[in-house]
């Protein structure tokens, strides 16, 4: 087990692009956005719902670009698996999260429970009139089908430790995504969006039978989530956080950016709509930036001048406070530090201030 033998070699992912396979509530929504925040969206490819097809995964192989983007997937490894040999697999470093499974079928049953009037929820014939009828109705020990087609742990663990998959337990995958980013010469992101799925407290469904229920039925996954905590944890333990980006959050006093506003040193890195919900809130608080700086277009927004980055000396640079109000916060904040920027801020989540993510 090279991959778990030190902290090192647990986190290290050889500088290639992350191939996610993400099983349904083990925190993958979230993973995704920040992977997507790390490099962009164009060097981000997903395949769920339309696209959860192997053979879109084919096609996609056989283009440019294939293996220098990040991707993410809801198709199963006992789905993956056939294809796996007409890929080069030794390109990606394969990520999946594993999960308690008394809090992820909690989670699974309030997820899916608000989504019952759907079409596609209600061909499944789920019964959602408790927690104890939800697990009935649901597949056995579905965290190791969803990685060995026998749902055996001891089948998916031998698969994911020949194919040298980073396992993360989901307790663990704030500071593996952390870690991520330092290994891609960035600072973390700072976690302001609330995961609102699970804030009330798993007593509120799990009684004495569900709990029973819960541990026959996923005694596999149980198992799988036990066997790799145990090789992580140790691994883990002490491991302090590295400083995140600075970030505007919900509620902060605007005020330490008065200086910057008045001298017309303050701009807002992007020019979409997101760029001007945090224009909406600057003005609130009585700031008015220099401007927009954009990657590819200039022009104006919201009567205020867009600037590429090109367009800016260095002295303006230099002298400049850069709001982050775009998705794409690896690529800007590469740039902004590369033209020497004098303080970069992450202001996305606070300028739509919604949850996106959920565990």
């Amino acid at each position: 087990m090279p991959r778990y033998s030190d902290l090192a070699s647990y986190l290290n992912t050889g500088g290639k692009p992350i191939f996610f396979v993400h099983c349904v509530k083990t925190a993958g929504t979230s993973l995704n956005g920040y992977l997507t925040r790390m490099d962009g969206r164009s060097r981000m490819a997903t395949y769920y719902i339309d696209r959860q097809y192997t053979d879109c995964v084919l096609a996609e192989a056989a283009q440019p670009g294939f293996y220098d983007s990040h991707h993410a997937t809801h198709l199963p490894f006992s789905v993956l698996a056939p294809i796996l040999d007409r890929l080069d697999v030794s390109q990606f470093h394969w990520l999946v999260c594993v999960r308690d499974p008394v809090a992820r079928q909690i989670s699974h049953y309030r997820f899916l429970r608000k989504m019952q009037h759907l079409p596609l929820i209600q061909n499944n014939c789920i019964d959602f009139s408790s927690l104890e009828a939800f697990t009935d109705s649901m597949p056995r020990n579905s965290q190791c089908r969803f990685y060995h087609s026998s749902g055996q742990a001891a089948d998916a663990i031998a698969f994911l430790d020949r194919l040298d998959v980073q396992v993360v337990p989901v307790e663990f995958m704030s500071a593996v995504i952390d870690d991520i980013y330092v290994q891609h010469g960035l600072p973390p992101l700072q976690e302001i969006r609330a995961n609102r799925t699970d804030q009330e407290p798993p007593a509120r469904d799990l009684s004495p039978t569900a709990a029973a229920l819960i541990a026959e039925r996923f005694a596999q996954d149980d198992l799988l989530y036990r066997t790799y905590h145990a090789r992580v944890a140790p691994l883990m333990a002490g491991l302090g956080r590295p400083v995140p980006v600075a970030t505007l959050q919900p509620g902060d006093d605007l005020s330490f950016l008065r200086p910057a506003a008045q001298a017309g040193q303050l701009y807002i890195f992007g020019s979409s709509s997101v760029a001007e919900q945090l224009l909406g809130r600057l003005r609130q608080a009585g700031l008015q930036p220099a401007g927009f700086i954009d990657s590819t277009r200039d022009g104006t927004l919201a009567g205020l001048p867009v600037w590429r980055a090109d367009q800016l000396d260095s002295a303006r640079w230099q002298a400049a406070s850069v709001l982050i109000a775009a998705e794409a916060f690896g690529p800007i904040h590469r740039l902004a530090q590369t033209r020497g920027c004098r303080q970069i801020i992450d202001a996305f989540d606070y300028a739509i201030q919604k949850e996106i993510w959920r565990v």
